[in-house]
């Protein structure tokens, strides 16, 4: 039996997504510059990922709907080098165009088969190269220990698991990345670890001087941390980057109103939304960010709390 009164909520959610992109329907005019792609203006989405191909025509996209920032994160490759010819391209778009700029960062994932896993040179040579694009660092993410318990079972053990804490304690690798980190004064990711480890992680950060310290999708299936820990993150002193990847069926499928009450439980100050999104398979980052930021509003988040988790806060983890 159907739930009427969800029924004639969700009527309302696919309303307010749809809004102001229904007319323009079949005509020319690209549909990031529709009524309704303005309300991404000024915002920053802090985790896309580049890896589908359409890096240089997502950047534009992002141009002409007024976006602050984007930072670009790959499990197989480093993005510094990507956000700086990107950042060319759509700086001369722009000018050509007689519209504002955005910025483009990247970074780097401790995964095997980006650098290597846990390398600590490969960090400090991205920051030595190109530190004005080297905005995070990730712990190992789709080749962590953690995430391939949690996705294949322990029983599927990979002697190459990369984990970044034994008995509890961080290991020496993971402590001198830190250190980098902290000097350079820019921000850790706990990447897919395991949720033990990701508690070590940010304490080791913290206690290394690491000022800006994220844990990624904390409700999607590669982390799945629960209301308590994520309360737990948040006394420790990391963000939570909520990600409209995370309400997506084909990949995780959470209620968006989890999600949403998840950011009322911690407090937006404590939080960050962004896409997670750009492989082939999944919506375009400025379509995910547009429905992700209603699905909020649909689901009590309030224009304030939107505000502080796409402009400032992420802001401040990119240091701009």
């Amino acid at each position: 039996m159907k739930d009427k009164r969800l029924e004639k909520k969700w009527k309302k959610v696919y309303e307010l997504v749809d809004k102001g992109i229904s007319d323009e329907i079949g005509n020319e005019r690209p549909y990031w510059t529709v009524p309704g792609y303005d309300y991404l203006k000024n915002r920053i989405d802090l985790h896309v990922h580049p890896e589908s191909g359409n890096d240089v025509e997502y950047v534009k996209q992002a141009c002409m709907a007024g976006m602050r920032a984007v930072l670009f994160k790959s499990f197989y490759t480093t993005t510094f080098v990507e956000a700086r010819l990107c950042q060319i391209i759509v700086d001369d778009f722009a000018k050509q165009n007689n519209i504002d700029s955005l910025k483009i960062y990247g970074g780097v994932v401790l995964n095997n088969s980006t650098v290597g896993g846990l390398n600590p040179k490969a960090v400090k040579t991205s920051l030595t190269v190109y530190p004005q694009f080297t905005k995070m660092i990730w712990m190992p993410t789709t080749e962590s220990g953690g995430h391939i318990d949690r996705t294949y079972g322990k029983k599927n053990y990979d002697k190459n698991a990369l984990y970044v804490a034994k008995n509890g304690r961080i290991v020496p690798e993971v402590e001198e990345i830190l250190n980098i980190i902290a000097e350079n004064k820019i921000a850790v990711s706990c990447g897919h670890i395991s949720i033990e480890e990701m508690f070590v992680v940010i304490d080791s950060a913290k206690s290394s001087g690491v000022k800006k310290i994220v844990v990624d999708h904390p409700c999607f299936g590669s982390v799945n941390a629960s209301i308590d820990e994520q309360k737990q993150f948040v006394k420790k002193g990391a963000y939570l980057n909520y990600c409209a990847s995370t309400l997506d069926p084909l990949i995780s499928g959470v209620d968006p109103e989890y999600v949403a009450n998840c950011i009322k439980t911690v407090g937006s100050k404590n939080c960050t939304m962004s896409t997670d999104v750009g492989a082939v398979f999944l919506l375009q980052p400025l379509e995910a960010f547009r429905i992700f930021i209603w699905y909020m509003k649909i689901c009590g988040v309030n224009d304030k709390e939107i505000d502080i988790m796409t402009k400032i806060n992420p802001a401040k983890i990119l240091g701009i």
